[in-house]
């Protein structure tokens, strides 16, 4: 018999007495046996039995008897009484794993009894032995001081302490204790919520997860151990419908209701063959067969469309240069005036209204390349096939297309043009274009520029992108960039600023006395570093010595640079100068000479 894909692990077997309705668990034996021996039945009834085998999937199917058992008590012969007559029987029985001996507990006091005793193996009981003749117990062999080795066993192998267990063993009491700190109990597995109705497309495969759970943290977590995935590959219309999926464990089951549907999808074509019957000269009737499949939905009409014989496609664009388009069309063998005998081609320029045959006889091949175009300029083409009586209609004109070689040369052409670009000193500045032309062009700036720790310059495609790192005050400058082919030069320039802190940089010639002649202008250049210009004013003694005209400043990008003509003792002094720099309505000093010469 099949094992469902999975190995037999063990069988069930149930009793059911005829005077109820269910079924009892009458034991179970594991795959080295099939035989189970079954006890505690009420004599004098009937009983039917079955048998389940289970593997790692579940329960299969039951075995079931055909017939009605009745349950019988076995005697003793009333001859063997020991020399009294028999009051009662007691029936005893005894767990695997005892030696060759048992007590007997709750026996009368001053009856006589007899004893049987029975071997059990996997196979099953063996016969009973003869009975005890119904004298009182003695001794035959005294027992000896040893001390017994104890072990506590679950399902045949030995248990150890354990976290959720512990021994207590007193030998000297002969008493062995197994103490349990946590109980565990199993539960049935059980639905935590049924899945929703299921919709899918016809042919697709159906998959449902349904969740469950057994209310309890100690089930062993592995793949699909808290829910259960349904396929079904390949589905067909048949397949749609109302489930019922049975969830079970050791502790119980439950039973999953599933109901899925197709979504509602295009009926399948019409089932051939299309037949034509009673044609005239005007009409003619058409019969067919209903799709196959409706699509999940039932079919409310059919659409019937006609063809002319010998109508033209659409025509196809196959080739193009800068004056010229090649169409392609199927060609036609004849239609309801006979034979082709050739095709028509006409062009329409964009914003005309009327089109312009292009060859002066009928074509009898099914392209055609359209000379004399101009570059640049929108056109369409259809194509009217001919024969002995007239021409037909005209076919379906191609989309408007513009003349243009795709092999042509193109000047450089700036799709993304740079930007001025401004950043803080010490990052990072970007810049970057995008150009298109045929060939590709190539990329250069004025003044060379070479990929290195100061610049990282790369190229993807058509996009150009230079980066300026750790930037300073001397890369505020123009930047530009060339780009050429065979076609022409194209070039777009940027400017590039760095904001950096305010600040001098005073040369050391400037520490020291300045020895200048009377009357001799002194021109006093101070390096700084600012970032927009700063407003500058020069004051000794708190007076703006530059309000008369014998003094000017110029302020450039880079330097700060103070003349004074005409100098005399007045400007002669030890005081330091302050430079100072006003940004709107905000005013900072610096010192700039320690010294102006005497």
């Amino acid at each position: 018999m099949g094992e469902g894909g999975s190995n037999i692990e063990r069988y069930i077997v149930k009793n059911q007495d005829l005077g109820r309705d269910t079924c009892a668990p009458a034991g179970e034996v594991n795959i080295d046996s099939t035989s189970l021996r079954v006890t505690k039945l009420a004599p004098g009834k009937k009983y039917l039995f079955r048998v389940r085998a289970v593997n790692k999937e579940g329960e299969g199917e039951p075995l079931k008897t055909t017939t009605t058992t009745l349950a019988k008590i076995h005697t003793m012969n009333q001859d063997k009484d020991g020399g009294a007559s028999v009051e009662k029987y007691i029936i005893e029985h005894q767990e695997k794993g005892f030696d060759n001996n048992a007590t007997i507990t709750d026996l009368l006091e001053n009856s006589e009894v007899a004893f049987c005793v029975k071997a059990v193996n996997k196979a099953g009981e063996s016969e009973p032995s003869s009975t005890t003749d119904g004298r009182a117990p003695t001794f035959v062999k005294k027992s000896r001081d040893t001390i017994p080795e104890v072990k506590w066993c679950r399902n045949g192998l030995e248990l150890s302490p354990s976290g959720r267990c512990r021994i207590a063993t007193k030998l000297n009491e002969l008493k062995s204790t197994l103490i349990f700190n946590e109980a565990w109990d199993s539960v049935p597995a059980k639905l935590t919520r049924e899945p929703e109705e299921q919709r899918i497309p016809l042919g697709e495969t159906l998959k449902v997860k349904i969740p469950i759970s057994a209310d309890d943290d100690r089930v062993r977590i592995q793949e699909f151990d808290d829910f259960i995935v349904v396929t079904i590959p390949d589905t067909e219309r048949e397949d749609a419908g109302k489930y019922a999926i049975n969830v079970a464990n050791d502790s119980g089951s439950c039973n999953v209701p599933l109901k899925f549907f197709f979504t509602i999808t295009p009926p399948l074509p019409p089932t051939g063959p299309l037949e034509i019957s009673n044609v005239s000269k005007d009409r003619a009737t058409l019969s067919w067969k209903p799709p196959k499949d409706d699509g999940g939905s039932k079919v409310t009409d059919y659409v019937i469309e006609r063809q002319p014989p010998g109508s033209l496609g659409q025509p196809d664009i196959t080739g193009m240069t800068n004056n010229t388009v090649t169409l392609n069309w199927e060609k036609v063998t004849s239609d309801d005036g006979g034979p082709i005998t050739g095709y028509w081609i006409e062009k329409r320029e964009e914003n005309t209204d009327k089109g312009i045959s292009v060859n002066k006889s009928p074509c009898q091949s099914a392209h055609f390349t359209v000379p004399s175009l101009v570059e640049d300029h929108i056109y369409e083409f259809r194509v009217t096939a001919e024969n002995e009586a007239d021409k037909e209609t005209p076919s379906d004109a191609t989309k408007p297309t513009k003349v243009k070689d795709p092999n042509a040369s193109t000047p450089p052409e700036f799709v993304k043009k740079l930007k001025d670009a401004e950043g803080n000193e010490g990052k990072t500045i970007t810049l970057e274009c995008e150009v298109i032309g045929t060939p590709k062009p190539d990329f250069k700036g004025t003044k060379e520029i070479s990929q290195g720790a100061k610049h990282t310059i790369t190229r993807d495609g058509d996009k150009c992108v230079l980066v300026i790192n750790n930037a300073t005050p001397d890369d505020v400058d123009e930047y530009s960039i060339k780009v050429r082919n065979r076609c022409g030069l194209r070039m777009y320039r940027c400017n590039v600023n760095v904001r950096s802190p305010r600040r001098f940089r005073l040369p050391p010639k400037y520490q020291d006395v300045l020895n200048y002649d009377k009357g001799e202008p002194i021109v006093i250049k101070i390096p700084y570093t600012d970032n927009p210009l700063p407003n500058v004013m020069l004051s000794k003694d708190g007076n703006d010595i530059m309000r008369d005209k014998n003094g000017s400043i110029d302020v450039s990008n880079r330097a700060i640079t103070l003349t004074i003509r005409n100098g005399d003792k007045n400007t002669t002094g030890c005081q330091p100068e302050r430079a100072t720099l006003k940004h709107g309505g905000v005013y900072d000093y610096y010192d700039t000479v320690e010294e102006i010469g005497q």
